[in-house]
């Protein structure tokens, strides 16, 4: 009997360490400044884990003469130089180890790599057309909602929980499915 309790706390406290976020959904807000390069919002996400950003206000653009936009970014496709050259110009990006994806207005994805989520406004981050990230003004502030399960809140298994329990990622403080 003390030798599987021991088996369960030592499996619990290895499991705690892998990036899986046991319990309800974890939400943050973040505010990502136009001005600044790579921000890190504090939300580590393991490889397959499963979460969504949505935006919830403010606006901002990558050059003032070219208007104010959301986070959805300007029709243009950013210049080469940009983080993410096939995004539109001065749309909010994220990036998680060497993995740069378009975020916009609200995206749902799953991490493809351990790390921090960080985010920017894409935009060239060098001064080849200017004056880098000082011609840009404003801010958007995001929420990040990391995907729990309704049966099973603590899935070790991160990607391969679909196969392994019935059930379907949630967004527990909306009730709302993310998949």
């Amino acid at each position: 009997m003390i030798r599987a309790t021991l088996a369960i706390v030592l499996l619990t406290s290895a499991l705690a360490g892998c990036g899986v976020s046991p319990g309800p959904a974890a939400e943050t807000e973040f505010a990502c400044n136009a001005q600044q390069r790579w921000q890190n919002t504090g939300v580590y996400v393991a490889q397959g884990e499963k979460f969504r950003i949505t935006w919830v206000n403010g606006l901002w653009t990558p050059n003032v003469g070219q208007g104010i936009v959301t986070p959805a970014g300007l029709v243009e496709r950013a210049r080469p130089g940009s983080p993410l050259p096939s995004a539109p110009a001065g749309s909010l990006i994220g990036r998680i180890g060497t993995d740069t994806f378009l975020i916009g207005e609200d995206v749902e994805t799953i991490a493809t790599q351990n790390g921090f989520l960080q985010c920017s406004m894409n935009d060239t981050l060098t001064d080849t057309y200017g004056q880098k990230l000082l011609d840009n003004y404003g801010r958007v502030t995001m929420r990040i909602t990391k995907a729990t399960w309704r049966d099973r809140a603590d899935c070790p298994f991160a990607a391969g929980c679909d196969s392994l329990w019935p059930g379907r990622w949630i967004d527990s403080a909306r009730d709302k499915p993310l998949n």
